[in-house]
């Protein structure tokens, strides 16, 4: 891969003298909406944890596949990335821990994850795609790339984050809970985020109710398997949020339904929404 030089990776980042790590947090920028949706997102994760903050600006360089860029020359591809990178450098200027940076590469979602690697990072925060209908957040082709063998966590801005974050109103973080090890460390990583944003967590577990015509039913009452089943998720719930940090708000929520689709909707009003938090685990 060929990288421009005006991106300086720092690989020998991590310890010195024995200090604690701080977490990398790299951002997906384009100069899009939903890139600066992504920036305004890791800036509150970059406030919130002291985490570094690199703003990635790619081209395409020695790809053959169609994209809207395909059609540019390269040096064309390499000025708009360095354009993007500018106006990423005039969000982040005088902000502490942030820089920007050019990288060429096949595609936008190798460049992340090259530049993932080579950082060591712990998160990857690129913008949604303002197409579909599950509501505010939606993984482009980029994040649905990225999701797909990231070397890190991936956190998907949602559209219009920016303007949310720039006018100052406080929404609450949300989390998927569905009492796995990686739920549990997301729950746990949205109760401290909530903390240092000073909002409440919303902590989401949903369940499905299995078919009524299922051969077991024939043998117990399907309405008290249901009751059992979302008393299980709820009591599960409830002792996972035993184990945050106090001073926390958190408002447990317990939905029957499709997974995916209940998500969806409850990510319409939170700040951090419930597909992020999984996603958001910083080492």
């Amino acid at each position: 891969m060929t990288r421009s030089h005006k991106c300086r990776l720092h690989s020998q980042r991590r310890e010195l003298k024995g200090n604690p790590m701080s977490p990398t947090i790299i951002i997906g920028f384009e100069g899009s909406d939903g890139a600066r949706d992504a920036l305004a997102l890791g800036a509150i994760l970059r406030d919130a944890t002291g985490a570094r903050l690199l703003a990635v600006s790619a081209y395409e360089h020695g790809s053959y596949e169609a994209s809207p860029l395909a059609e540019r020359s390269p040096s064309a591809r390499r000025r708009h990335a360095e354009v993007a990178a500018e106006e990423a450098r005039g969000w982040l200027e005088d902000a502490p821990r942030s820089e920007s940076c050019v990288i060429g590469a096949p595609s936008p979602a190798r460049a992340l994850h090259e530049a993932a690697m080579r950082e060591q990072a712990d998160l990857v925060v690129v913008g949604s795609t303002s197409r579909g209908t599950l509501g505010r957040v939606l993984a482009g082709s980029v994040g649905e790339r990225l999701l797909h063998g990231a070397p890190c966590a991936v956190g998907l801005a949602p559209s219009g984050f920016a303007r949310v974050a720039s006018a100052g109103v406080l929404l609450p973080v949300g989390a998927a809970f569905d009492g796995s090890a990686e739920s549990r460390a997301a729950l746990a990583t949205a109760a401290d985020l909530a903390g240092s944003l000073g909002g409440g967590l919303r902590a989401i577990s949903v369940f499905e109710r299995p078919a009524p015509a299922h051969p077991m039913f024939a043998l117990t009452s399907y309405r008290e398997f249901v009751q059992d089943l979302e008393d299980e998720y709820r009591s599960r719930l409830s002792e996972a949020i035993t184990t945050l940090a106090a001073g926390v708000a958190v408002e447990p929520i317990v939905v029957e339904g499709d997974p995916v689709a209940v998500l969806a909707e409850q990510s319409r009003a939170l700040g951090l929404p419930c597909e992020v938090a999984p996603l958001v685990g910083l080492r």
